[in-house]
């Protein structure tokens, strides 16, 4: 699968909702950034991040197109994480 170019983040907590006004919400990431890597198209991305709940978020070179997941770091553990296609 092709990936396009682009900058990873990974935010150190989760994601929230906050109201916005009567009936609508805006998300909220988190505000502390553990790590960052800008990859080149077709790159994968990787970090060493304590054990912890994280947002990776992507966003794209060629467009103005965030995507964003929340993920659990586990101690020992490796973790492979793709991001949901957000053209689709």
């Amino acid at each position: 699968m092709p990936y396009a170019a682009g900058t990873v983040t990974a935010r150190r907590g989760r994601q929230t909702s906050v109201a916005d006004g009567p009936g609508t919400y805006r998300l909220r990431l988190p505000a502390s950034v553990a790590a960052r890597q800008h990859v080149r198209e077709n790159q994968a991305f990787s970090f060493d991040l304590p054990s912890g709940q994280y947002v990776l978020v992507a966003r794209y070179d060629s467009a103005n197109i965030l995507s964003f997941v929340d993920v659990t770091v586990a101690a020992g553990r490796v973790l492979h994480q793709n991001f949901p296609d957000m053209c689709k």
